[in-house]
């Protein structure tokens, strides 16, 4: 029997079926346009940051994705691409794909800067400055809003619709400690803090932390938090900065015993050096790495430290002086499917060790000290010798200053 013939003879079953199919579609268009959610697509941003952003939202009307640039081919289920400028390669296919998109309705704008392949759609200059208002302030409240904004302001045809506060203003040189979302203009209102939370301990050494990849009010920062607790438990007074134009001018005010650096680049110029140097100041710089642990432990997946990574995390800090690159973090997939830094609790208590030991060396009288003198030597009779220069009395003038300053030197 055909359906033609099956629809004669039951003229009623077909009359609701077409009608329940009516209805269906009808339902889902209506969840489709008013109802569903807002669907926003990261593209190149970095992983902490997109756990960062998506782990801000507190409405389930709003998803957040992570999109590599290689999966950039395929975006036409999202209301909102952003892109991160900074790094951003893609090929013509996937570039043709977001303009595609942008030109179906979907909103494309790029942080930071444009790549200049990517054309922004459907946002107009006030949206784009409000966009950036919010992004460049980065913590959680404003990376809420933002997403809000995008629901609100892109995707406004929807139904259950919450309006955006006016982003938070974040001075780009601040203090900040463990409550989230707070921080202090100066020093002393950080003190101030601290002794209300009688966790000032008076006359004891003052560390300048300074934390130089990622904002610490945006989210995703135990592992800053887990050594901020550990130095403090350790005995030690910590001012934690977030800062760039100021940078050394809140280092100062603190009259830090130790500087601990989460290295990105330099800590300063030359100036910060002789700072450091004329204060006999250490600094500590451990790493934060984009590894997962398990990466990070394989002698196969871990082909050690590179490129830029290595430029900007080891090489530029050691100009400084930095010393102790110890890894005390890594970034790991958790059970939302975010991207988050851990803190490796065997790691964290070695370099809090460290910088305890170290800065006892300061008080510890120069005869106690013991000092391990290492060169290289070369085979056969003519081994202490270095390009021509002459090791053996280079090494004696060196034990006779340890001596003159106090340090035993038996049998000289």
């Amino acid at each position: 029997m055909s359906v033609i013939q099956f629809l004669r003879q039951h003229k009623s079953a077909g009359w609701k079926a077409g009608l329940a199919l009516l209805l269906v579609l009808g339902l889902y268009a209506f969840y489709s346009l008013l109802l569903s959610p807002t669907r926003i697509a990261l593209v190149n941003f970095p992983s902490y940051q997109v756990s960062n952003i998506a782990m801000a939202s507190d409405s389930r009307l709003i998803q957040v994705s992570e999109v590599k640039p290689e999966d950039a081919s395929s975006l036409k289920k999202y209301d909102a691409i952003l892109l991160f400028g900074p790094g951003l390669r893609l090929t013509e296919e996937q570039t043709e794909n977001i303009e595609a998109a942008g030109k179906k309705g979907a909103t494309v704008y790029t942080f930071i800067f444009s790549s200049g392949s990517i054309i922004n759609h459907h946002v107009d200059s006030l949206q784009q400055q409000q966009l950036d208002t919010y992004y460049n302030n980065r913590s959680k409240v404003n990376y809420r809003n933002m997403l809000h904004y995008i629901r609100n302001t892109f995707d406004s045809r929807k139904l259950f619709q919450t309006k955006p506060e006016e982003a938070v203003l974040i001075p780009s040189d601040i203090f900040f400690h463990l409550e989230d979302g707070v921080f202090y203009r100066t020093a002393d209102e950080l003190t101030n803090r601290l002794r209300e939370k009688k966790i000032y301990k008076e006359d004891a050494p003052r560390i300048a932390f300074i934390s130089g990849m990622t904002s610490p009010l945006e989210g995703n920062r135990s592992y800053v938090d887990s050594l901020i607790v550990r130095l403090t438990d350790a005995g030690f007074n910590v001012y934690p900065i977030a800062a760039a134009a100021k940078r050394q001018e809140l280092m100062e005010s603190v009259h830090p015993d130790a500087v601990v650096y989460l290295p990105m680049g330099r800590l300063g110029g030359d100036k910060t050096v002789q700072w450091l140097t004329e204060n006999n100041i250490p600094l500590f710089c451990p790493l934060s790495i984009m590894l997962s642990r398990e990466e990070w432990l394989s002698d196969d997946k871990n082909k050690g430290v590179t490129g830029g990574y290595l430029t900007a995390r080891i090489v530029l800090p050691e100009i400084d002086g930095g010393i102790d690159p110890l890894v005390i973090s890594t970034q790991n997939e958790h059970q939302n499917g975010y991207y988050m830094f851990d803190a490796e609790s065997e790691r964290l208590d070695n370099f809090t060790g460290n910088v305890r030991k170290y800065l006892q060396l300061r008080t510890k009288p120069n005869q106690e000290k013991r000092i391990a003198i290492c060169y290289f030597k070369a085979a056969g009779q003519a081994s202490l010798v270095a390009a021509g220069l002459e090791v053996a009395p280079s090494l004696y003038e060196l034990l006779k200053r340890l001596k003159h300053e106090g340090y035993n030197v038996d049998g000289l």
